[in-house]
């Protein structure tokens, strides 16, 4: 955030995408989402599995992180996502590179290998998973002044 800050000229607005502790909680997973469902239904089911103090870590303040760099007129915003996949192997192999890798290597050996299995075995209607994530944003204070 601080390097963000200190590159972006006056008056300029910072944005990045990703959870927050602080999230005013944009629009849900629905029902139309089958695979997505079943996703966070499985996610939740082997949640019991993660060891205390993991590599999980806590949820941070996207807010809270932008104002401590400086960043003033913060806010939320939402985007919606589709990803249509393959096969549950792309999927699999996908996840691994969106966030969910700490939550799979936390597992225990015989339970990763059993989660493995069960993302392989998902089965929906389709395999679009939709997703919407939040777009936090904070502009550097300052007025870029027109040259001229």
């Amino acid at each position: 955030m601080a390097e963000a800050y200190r590159v972006l000229k006056p008056g300029g607005r910072f944005a990045f995408t990703g959870g927050s502790a602080r999230s005013k909680g944009g629009p849900s997973v629905s029902a139309a989402d089958e695979l997505g469902v079943r996703l966070n239904e499985l996610f939740g089911e082997f949640a019991a599995f993660l060891p205390p103090n993991g590599s999980m870590g806590t949820p941070v303040d996207a807010a809270d992180l932008l104002a401590a760099a400086g960043f003033v007129d913060l806010r939320e915003d939402f985007a919606e996502v589709a990803i249509a996949f393959p096969d549950t192997e792309t999927l699999w192999r996908w996840s691994l590179t969106h966030g969910y890798r700490a939550f799979i290597e936390d597992l225990p050996d015989d339970r990763r290998a059993e989660f493995h299995e069960r993302v392989l075995a998902l089965r929906a209607k389709d395999l679009v998973l939709r997703r919407v994530s939040g777009v936090w944003s904070g502009r550097k204070p300052g007025v870029v002044r027109s040259q001229g």
